[in-house]
């Protein structure tokens, strides 16, 4: 490829997109290529809408055992954050860890209850 091409098509992505809607889409706010998130700012509705607003929010995320520190990260950043800042605002977030193995030895067993007890779980077992 030559360096013409590559620098124009690093244009093109740094530019504008159309998404399918034909709405204009920044690059800050196309989903990056590696997984991650990408924060945005949430744009004032147009609309004089006299719908109630919503009150309540879940969101169930899948953490990769690699890199669920970074994406917990990026979650409490991009999504509880703006969520706290709400009028009367009350956040809850929950941890749950689920294991499965052809078995789980005896020292294993015990230091992940140990370390579960310390660590403040609500409730931990193995089956």
């Amino acid at each position: 490829m030559s360096a013409s091409v590559a620098a124009a098509q690093i244009e093109v992505d740094r530019s504008d997109i159309s998404n399918t809607s034909g709405e204009r889409v920044s690059e800050s706010t196309k989903a990056p290529s590696d997984g991650s998130v990408r924060p945005t700012t949430p744009t004032p509705s147009s609309s004089n809408s006299t719908s109630p607003e919503p009150t309540r929010f879940y969101g169930q995320f899948s953490l990769d055992g690699v890199r669920a520190i970074r994406q917990l990260e990026e979650i409490l950043d991009n999504v509880a954050v703006h969520l706290g800042g709400a009028s009367n605002a009350s956040i809850s977030l929950t941890l749950e860890v689920n294991a499965t193995s052809d078995g789980f030895d005896d020292r294993s067993r015990r230091v992940v209850k140990e370390n579960a007890a310390q660590l403040g779980a609500v409730a931990s077992e193995f089956e």
